[in-house]
């Protein structure tokens, strides 16, 4: 890949009107594109659009060509002063950044100013570019008296306000990731640090950091968690969910990454199923004919803009189809989905199965939950948290058999399964989005 760099260009034509009430925040996450399916790209969507719908006014700052120049009324600058192809893998992007940093500041520089930023949340050291967000506040349309000026009362008074008026640097630490970059931008005294959850504080603080001024923003649904005013009763809606508990089909979502776990959940059903006979051949066609045809265990995966190395990804894919093939019908694996079918498709799930290996947030958790399905996922990072009584937690050392014990248990108790589809419900209710949208501007602010 070539790393040549032109020179700042000119900005895209959708810049928001200066004058437009509400503080504005830009996001920075250079792999950015509307339905990546991976938790950095979804919790900058939900974070940005939840600021607009309170009133606020947003923009992400992405270095893929492909992604719109305003999507789901959020604008949207490309930075093409990074010079990289997708999918991008860490050393790649590390290099690019910092033989185009100074490019690369002038045009955030130009961004922030034709938006009126007050503050930049770089997302991730290296993703976000935080290992070389600049080392001093940037003011909006202000200057600086030469050093040989004489100074009056009424000039310090202004550049007192000016000062108030500069933009804030904020790094978000969804993952502790490599020491290179999160110690470059730590030296580069972000105004704070934030995280969606204690747990990356605690693996941070594991690593030696000093996370007493870091502070804990969670990731906001994207969907209004309050149901639509179409939505059935209560009593109906025990009936929907009791039909998907006997007829539903278990379904796993994730993006093509080995830590996502999906492979080896898949390993038991394609080798010796025994007592996962019970899941591969319920046989619905006679209670349920409406499940016909609709596989029992069923994969949605989709490839994201990043990898570990090339390739790996279809790696992945190639090895859960593979098993899925030697399962037989009822397992089947299909393509990832855009966000706004996500949270349909989970919330149509008897149990949503979350196999990943480490999770500092868990947004596919969260979304099943805010749909009513019962969650079951291995008791890594922040998933035991999330989930709560909203499903079931099982041991890491226990592996996909446990996890498929447990979806068996849940299934076959009603009661249970009733109270951990309300618990998920209103679990969810604390991450609306105006009420992280309210949090993420006074921490900013």
């Amino acid at each position: 890949m070539s790393h040549t760099h032109p020179q700042a260009p000119a900005l895209s034509p959708q810049p928001t009107p200066a004058d437009e009430p509400g503080a504005c925040v830009a996001f920075v996450l250079v792999s950015w594109h509307p339905n990546v399916p991976a938790g950095m790209e979804r919790a900058t969507h939900a974070h940005a659009a939840a600021l607009i719908g309170l009133g606020a006014r947003a923009v992400i700052i992405t270095a893929d060509r492909r992604a719109p120049h305003v999507w789901d009324g959020i604008p949207i600058e490309h930075l093409s002063s990074l010079n990289v192809d997708f999918p991008c893998d860490d050393t790649t992007l590390r290099d690019a950044a910092l033989q185009a940093q100074e490019a690369i500041t002038e045009q955030l520089q130009a961004i922030i100013g034709a938006h009126q930023v007050s503050a930049v949340v770089y997302i991730d050291a290296l993703w976000g570019l935080g290992l070389i967000m600049p080392t001093s506040p940037t003011s909006t349309g202000t200057s600086t008296p030469h050093h040989d000026q004489q100074e009056d009362p009424e000039d310090r008074e202004d550049q007192a306000a000016q000062a108030d008026r500069r933009v804030r640097h904020v790094l978000a630490a969804h993952v502790v990731g490599h020491d290179i970059d999160l110690r470059a931008s730590l030296a580069r005294e972000p105004h704070t640090v934030i995280a969606p959850s204690a747990v990356v504080l605690h693996q941070a603080r594991a690593r030696g950091y000093d996370t007493s001024h870091w502070q804990v923003v969670p990731n906001p649904l994207t969907q209004p968690t309050a149901p639509e005013p179409q939505a059935p009763a209560p009593d109906r809606q025990d009936d929907l969910r009791e039909h998907l508990r006997t007829a539903g089909p278990v379904r796993v979502l994730a993006r093509l990454g080995a830590e996502k776990g999906v492979a080896d959940l898949l390993q038991p059903l394609s080798e010796t199923p025994g007592e996962l006979g019970w899941l591969l051949h319920r046989d619905r066609q006679e209670t349920h004919p409406s499940s016909i045809g609709v596989p029992v265990v069923d994969v949605a995966l989709a490839a994201a803009p990043f990898e570990v190395t090339a390739g790996a990804q279809d790696e992945v894919r190639a090895r859960c189809e593979r098993l899925a093939h030697q399962a037989g019908p009822s397992v089947a694996i299909r393509p990832g989905m855009p966000w706004h079918q996500t949270g349909a498709w989970l919330a149509g799930a008897s149990v949503v199965v979350v196999p990943s290996l480490a999770e500092t947030f868990g947004m596919v958790a969260l979304e099943a939950m805010s749909g009513g399905t019962p969650v079951v996922a291995y008791d890594v990072g922040n998933l035991p948290s999330l989930i709560g009584d909203a499903g079931v937690s099982v041991p890491r050392d226990q592996g996909p058999i446990g996890l498929w014990r447990a979806a068996q248990e849940l299934l076959q108790e009603p009661v249970r399964y009733r109270a951990a589809s309300r618990a998920g419900y209103y679990r969810s209710r604390d991450y609306g989005p105006a009420l992280v949208a309210r949090q993420l501007l006074k921490v900013v602010s």
